[in-house]
């Protein structure tokens, strides 16, 4: 590890009580481990707009994390953004883009009212992370692209 992970971690025990274990938090299996008894995973991504350029181009590496941990998605962002496209093309969660706070706090509490979202999600997480998280499909694809097998 690097300095910076060392002081993260000590940092991370000092203020939570966890013991010398608590590295395992900081491996992706520790990590999904960890985020499995969580009800949502929310994604905030620009939803003002300021940015769509990065928005559009940009995804976030979280939403991978919580369909592999099985923990449907939470989105919030502009209409015009990756996680728009993706969490309007698949599903694995709610997506809201408005700007308005009566409309977030309706949202959330709709959200937070949806007691079966595990059980009828797995079927959409398996189906998006085929199509938008397959390592290997995408290299044969680059590699097809730019001509190199």
């Amino acid at each position: 590890m690097n300095f910076l992970a060392d002081v993260i971690i000590e940092i991370v025990r000092g203020s939570t009580g966890l013991d010398e274990g608590a590295t395992d938090y900081f491996t992706d299996d520790g990590l999904v481990a960890a985020m499995r008894p969580c009800d949502w995973g929310i994604v905030v991504m620009d939803p003002g707009g300021e940015d769509l350029r990065y928005s559009r181009f940009s995804f976030p590496n979280k939403v991978g994390t919580y369909l592999s941990a099985g923990v449907p998605v939470l989105g919030y962002g502009h209409s015009q953004s990756s996680l728009a496209q993706v969490m309007q093309a698949h599903r694995p969660g709610r997506f809201i883009s408005t700007t308005q706070r009566s409309e977030l706090e309706h949202f959330s509490w709709r959200a937070s009212r949806f007691l079966l979202h595990a059980i009828f999600f797995v079927p959409i997480f398996c189906g998006c992370a085929h199509t938008e998280f397959n390592a290997d499909e995408m290299r044969a694809r680059l590699w097809q692209l730019w001509s190199v097998k």
